[in-house]
């Protein structure tokens, strides 16, 4: 599979299994990529899409991927308000996801933006960010 048919089978079988629609906007994407890559990056799209069916406020989940040289996943969705925006943030900071993508030279990000918006983006490849886990959650 190419990469993007790679992103675009995680988000299809998460549309099957949820009979939810997911955004996408997929630019110029390497059309292969190594298998490792590939692997981490559809499930950070499968884990992100669960968790965003599960904390959503029920708008629109939105994946965007673009990139060659420096490849960058994302999705984004609104949360719930009874949901602690800092604590989902947290959360999927711990995941043991974070460890595949910084094994394969990528950062993770989580950002709590606006006042219910969750941005979660993998980025991969030269020009990646500073680590900004930290700076990257506001104070409860």
């Amino acid at each position: 599979l190419s990469f993007a048919e790679t992103l675009g089978t995680a988000i299809c079988l998460h549309e099957l299994r949820t009979a939810t629609p997911v955004a996408c906007d997929f630019g110029d994407l390497p059309a292969s990529a190594p298998n490792a890559l590939k692997a981490c990056a559809y499930q950070f799209v499968s884990q992100g899409l669960t968790r965003a069916s599960q904390q959503s406020a029920g708008g629109a989940v939105h994946v965007r991927a673009t990139g060659r040289e420096n490849l960058e996943i994302e999705l984004c969705y609104e949360v719930e308000r009874s949901k602690r925006l800092p604590r989902l943030a947290e959360e999927f900071e711990h995941e043991h996801l974070r460890r595949h993508i910084e094994a394969l030279g990528g950062k993770l990000l989580v950002r709590a933006e606006a006042e219910r918006l969750l941005r979660i983006t993998a980025r991969f490849g030269a020009g990646s960010p500073e680590d900004t886990r930290a700076a990257a959650v506001p104070a409860a």
